[in-house]
Formats: C-alpha cells, sequence, structure tokens
C-alpha cells in the first residue's frame, strides 16, 4: 500500500504550526493509551495475574504479612500487574506505528466494497438456506 506523500517527507504535523502541533502529539499520545487501557482489560484480563488467582494470591501474602498488609499488598501486585501490561500494550502499539507509518486508506475501502461486503451479503444467504432446509428436515 502506497503512503501519503507529506508524511515521507516531514510527518503528519509537518503543515502544523508550532503551538498546535504540541497538542496534537498529546492527542495522538493519549488516545493511544486510552486504546491500549481498553485493550488490557478486555483482552489481557486487566491487572489478573495469569496462572493465580485472586484468593490464592492474597492466602499467600496474608500468611506472612496479615490481613490488612496481605489485602493491601495484593492489590498493589494487581495495580502492577495491570500497568505493567498496559506499558506493554502501548509500546507495542507506538512500536507497530513507527515501522510501518499511517498507509492510505482508500485501498482498504475499495477492498471492502469490491471483497468483502459481496461475500457478507453471499454469506448471509447461504445461511439463510441452510437454516431453511434444517428446519425444513426437522418438521
Amino acid at each position: 500500500m502506497s503512503r501519503v506523500e507529506e508524511e515521507l517527507a516531514g510527518g503528519r504535523v509537518s503543515r502544523i504550526p508550532a503551538p498546535g502541533s504540541g497538542s496534537l502529539a498529546l492527542a495522538d499520545t493519549l488516545r493511544a493509551l486510552l486504546i491500549a487501557v481498553v485493550a488490557t482489560v478486555v483482552f489481557l484480563g486487566a491487572g489478573d495475574l495469569p496462572w493465580v488467582s485472586q484468593t490464592s494470591l492474597t492466602v499467600f501474602i496474608e500468611s506472612y504479612f496479615g490481613s490488612s498488609v496481605g489485602r493491601f499488598l495484593s492489590l498493589m501486585i494487581h495495580l502492577l500487574s495491570f500497568v505493567l501490561k498496559v506499558t506493554l500494550v502501548f509500546s507495542a502499539q507506538r512500536a507497530f506505528s513507527q515501522s510501518f507509518g499511517r498507509v492510505r486508506f482508500e485501498p482498504i475501502l475499495s477492498l471492502c466494497w469490491k471483497g468483502l461486503v459481496p461475500l457478507a451479503l453471499l454469506n448471509c444467504v447461504a445461511t439463510a438456506i441452510v437454516v431453511a432446509w434444517r428446519l425444513k428436515e426437522g418438521a
């Protein structure tokens, strides 16, 4: 896919004045951070540790430090896990965007309208035929 011409020269902020470019960079960073947080919550289990349940971790820590300190340390471990996961997703997202740059969306839209939408409609028709055939057999 071809890249946009001005991005190859100076990036997408090449035509924006200096005061506006700072707010654009901040907005871009906050957007990427929000995407990383949502992806971490939805796909990576937020602050949960893999293969360790909340109860077993809390009981293990409480056996050494007591009830209230154990719960606090368990909370801090889950918070640290969440921050680490968000940092990894954010870093991967930044590395990906810096490596590949922004691509033009016209070829993607063309693929969608000329290829994927007809396939989706064909899939709906085929599913309707199969469902009607199975209902006819069952009745």
